[in-house]
């Protein structure tokens, strides 16, 4: 797969998605600090330009669980980012490998999944990839804010009941995998924290 033809169709798509910016926020202020956990985590995934300029002091107010789940996309309106066009481009090409690992698991090749698995056309494919990239950086980075503003820690035993044990023993060894992992276990930290606010 020609990962530069993959980056060059991003930005081009790019052109035409959300505006990254300003989104129901308060006063601005200096930039909201973010947790080192997460600023690792995005690094690792070619993003370390990026940051919460404010964030609205009605934030917790707009707590969401679906399903279960929370509701970041909701959250996530109430943060001003700073995040550049090219470093969701750079993240999104990582949204597009997992994609394509996906489609190797079922035997397909990225466009055949895309087309026949998620229904979706060239552009809109990557336009989602985007879209996803775009989204996973505001949510790691409103966890890393929300982790820092509350004191929010990991500890040895919260990754370890985060992860199964062989994937602690593999961590032991791989500092991207010890990177995941930590993130993973912040922000389900973080959700639980949040589940108060409900």
């Amino acid at each position: 797969m020609n990962f530069t033809y993959i980056k060059k169709i991003i930005i081009i798509i790019s052109l035409f998605a959300v505006t990254i910016g300003t989104c129901g926020c308060g006063s601005k202020g200096e930039n909201a600090k973010v947790n080192t956990i997460v600023l690792n985590y995005l690094e690792q995934q070619g993003v370390s330009e990026c940051y919460i300029n404010s964030c609205d002091e009605s934030l917790y107010d707009c707590i969401i669980f679906e399903k279960g789940r929370i509701r970041w996309d909701v959250l996530i309106q109430k943060v001003e980012y700073v995040i550049s066009e090219e470093q969701v481009v750079e993240y999104s090409v990582n949204v597009v490998n997992n994609y394509e690992y996906v489609a190797n698991l079922y035997g397909l090749d990225l466009k055949d999944y895309y087309i026949n698995i998620l229904g979706l056309g060239e552009e809109d494919f990557y336009q989602q990839c985007y879209s996803e990239g775009l989204y996973d950086i505001q949510r790691a980075l409103l966890v890393g804010y929300i982790a820092e503003k509350e004191h929010i820690l990991v500890s040895e035993e919260d990754i370890k009941q985060f992860c199964n044990r062989e994937e602690y023993d593999m961590m032991q060894k791989d500092p991207n995998l010890k990177n995941n992992l930590m993130f993973g276990a912040l922000e389900e930290k973080v959700v639980v924290f949040l589940e108060g606010y409900e």
